[in-house]
């Protein structure tokens, strides 16, 4: 008796819980202006950013804690799950789908196996830095170690498309780091023997 007084009373506390808890989840009608691809993470990022910070979903990116499955172990014997998480995991599902929706099939390939919002937030954020990483490096050097016999102004140009790839993916550099580098330049093909120094 004791017993399915207890049970009683706990499925009163959960539909009370769930009558206080039934926001509608937010269904985003509206996909992201352009695909992800390997060149576009951060205006990507930008958008996905704007929309999920807008609609104060911000926790389902973060990882924060998700409301427990049971509030007991007598819950999860019975199977009676709390209202509040089946609502987080219907509003993750929906982030999930407009996240993958937006993805080339290339960058689709390495979602496989992730779930949660977070899952796919984290992953993108790790590759893209390790990409960025490589990519900064090697457009860097680019400006230390120029090609030979080239004139003047596309020497210049060079270092401006180097200049504004490296802002392209996170990374500009400073005024000063810009005009040293064509100063360098401009060093290295006014050296004598080399025929470089062409208007």
């Amino acid at each position: 008796m004791a017993s399915e007084n207890s049970s009683s009373s706990r499925t009163t506390t959960l539909a009370t819980t769930l009558a206080h808890s039934s926001t509608t989840p937010h269904v985003f009608s509206t996909p992201i202006q352009f695909k992800l691809d390997e060149k576009n993470f951060l205006t990507w990022e930008q958008q996905v950013q704007a929309t999920i910070t807008g609609l104060e979903l911000s926790e389902f990116l973060e990882g924060s804690t998700a409301p427990p499955q049971y509030f007991s172990q007598e819950d999860q014997v019975s199977n009676i799950i709390n209202p509040r998480f089946l609502q987080y995991r219907r509003q993750d599902s929906l982030i999930v789908a407009w996240l993958l929706s937006s993805m080339t099939p290339t960058l689709l390939t390495k979602m496989v196996g992730l779930t949660t919002s977070a899952q796919i937030w984290k992953k993108l954020k790790i590759y893209y830095a390790t990409q960025s990483r490589a990519k900064i490096k090697k457009l860097k050097r680019q400006l230390k170690t120029p090609k030979r016999d080239r004139s003047v102004v596309v020497y210049v140009l060079d270092v401006k498309r180097v200049t504004d790839a490296l802002a392209a993916i996170g990374a500009p550099i400073s005024e000063e780091y810009h005009i040293e580098a064509i100063l360098d330049l401009l060093t290295l093909v006014t050296l004598p023997g080399h025929n470089g120094l062409h208007k």
